[in-house]
């Protein structure tokens, strides 16, 4: 079970970004990294770029350490984190 990762993300009103729809940029896929939601066609799960953020890891940083990454997997990432508890 995926718990939320409380991050504290400094917000100014030029870099405010509008919410992505996650799905848009994760699936998860039963032979794929045991099924854990990924990036799309990448086997980055969502769960390395939240733990990333919540160390402290830049967008900048993750993007360099994860090539295959665009910006706005980690947008979704955070919409992912913010979904509503089933």
């Amino acid at each position: 079970m995926m718990r939320a990762i409380s991050l504290d993300i400094e917000r100014r009103p030029d870099t405010i970004r509008k919410m992505v729809a996650w799905q848009d940029f994760f699936e998860s896929k039963p032979n794929v990294c045991g099924g854990e939601v990924c990036a799309s066609a990448t086997r980055i799960s969502v769960t390395v770029i939240l733990d990333s953020l919540a160390e402290g890891s830049t967008r900048e940083e993750i993007l360099r350490s994860y090539p295959s990454l665009k910006p706005a997997h980690i947008d979704a990432a955070l919409a992912y984190n913010r979904r509503p508890p089933i």
